[in-house]
């Protein structure tokens, strides 16, 4: 693993949950709506370069990758379904 990686992946961890918690205090007065699609947004980015990195999936084939990948983005139209179904006031 290169040196130069780790500390990328750290720093963009790093501002994506800053930005995270920024979007949750500015984002919410245009609705919790776009708040949470931003926040989920965000997270699913941090989890799709973490994986690809750690699990060593950029030396894989795509047809793997897409098995590897495919349940995170069934969970993120499964959350989005629920912050749907919610109601916000």
């Amino acid at each position: 693993m290169n040196k130069f990686s780790l500390i990328a992946i750290w720093i963009y961890t790093v501002i994506a949950t800053i930005l995270e918690a920024l979007s949750f205090y500015y984002l919410r007065q245009f609705g919790y709506l776009l708040a949470n699609s931003v926040i989920m947004a965000l997270g699913l980015s941090q989890v799709f370069v973490i994986a690809a990195y750690y699990m060593h999936l950029k030396y894989e084939s795509k047809a793997l990758v897409i098995v590897a990948l495919s349940p995170i983005m069934v969970v993120a139209a499964l959350i989005t379904g629920i912050l749907f179904s919610i109601p916000h006031h």
